[in-house]
């Protein structure tokens, strides 16, 4: 993998955190961002809404496919993370997904062979299923 740069955005909790620690051993080039500048700082090296993130990722995956870089989207429902830990909701944390499920199905993406390009992964606690 020491040939793919990851941007990693919310870097330092839940899934971001994960997925660093994932990956940083396997020499892939990180590009870490989060709102917290002292924790992300720490972890050594998301305010736009989700909407917004898949129609730029989106975008940008058709401005530079040319260049070989690809995209993929990911959508995890109920991961549990620090984002809960103020949320003024009753859920229950037990029937999430772990940041670690989810930094696995990351890590699968990127190790697709060359020419695979896995472009969205959706993956949810079974308490969420709807069909």
């Amino acid at each position: 993998m020491q040939d793919k740069v990851v941007v990693i955005v919310g870097a330092t909790g839940g899934i971001g955190s994960a997925l660093t620690q994932k990956l940083a051993p396997t020499g892939v080039r990180l590009v870490l961002a989060a709102r917290d500048a002292v924790r992300l700082t720490t972890l050594a090296a998301y305010s736009a809404s989700k909407f917004g993130v898949v129609g730029f990722s989106k975008c940008m995956a058709e401005e530079l496919k040319r260049f070989g870089i690809k995209f993929t989207l990911f959508y995890f429902g109920g991961v549990d993370s620090p984002f809960w830990d103020n949320v003024n909701l009753k859920v229950d944390r037990k029937k999430m997904l772990s940041p670690e499920t989810a930094a696995n199905a990351i890590f699968f993406a990127l190790s697709a062979e060359p020419q695979a390009v896995p472009m969205e992964i959706n993956i949810q606690p079974d308490s969420h299923l709807f069909f």
